[in-house]
């Protein structure tokens, strides 16, 4: 089967959110394999950054229905930890 990459991002997250709560939380959902998380501090504020995953499918079937679920919604709205939730959007940085 033919392997997928799908890229997502996490608009606003505190500085303080480390990458392995982030792995931790993301590898919950079970979307796929995380294959890296980049962080990229916010111009405007400094108390927050913007993190973008890398996910890697096998899975043709679950890779279009997640594709297709942010293509219809734009974010979903993942509770983390209640009732702190972070908005997950489609990058538009796919690559």
């Amino acid at each position: 089967m033919k392997n997928k990459q799908l890229c997502l991002c996490i608009p606003r997250i505190s500085i303080n959110t480390t990458k392995q709560f982030i792995r931790t939380r993301i590898e919950n959902l079970e979307l796929g394999n995380i294959d890296r998380i980049i962080e990229i501090p916010l111009k405007d504020d400094s108390s927050y950054k913007r993190v973008l995953i890398k996910l890697h499918y096998t899975n043709e079937e679950l890779f279009c229905n997640i594709k297709n679920y942010f293509l219809e919604n734009q974010c979903i709205k993942y509770v983390y930890q209640m009732p702190w939730y972070w908005k997950i959007f489609l990058s538009h940085q796919q690559t």
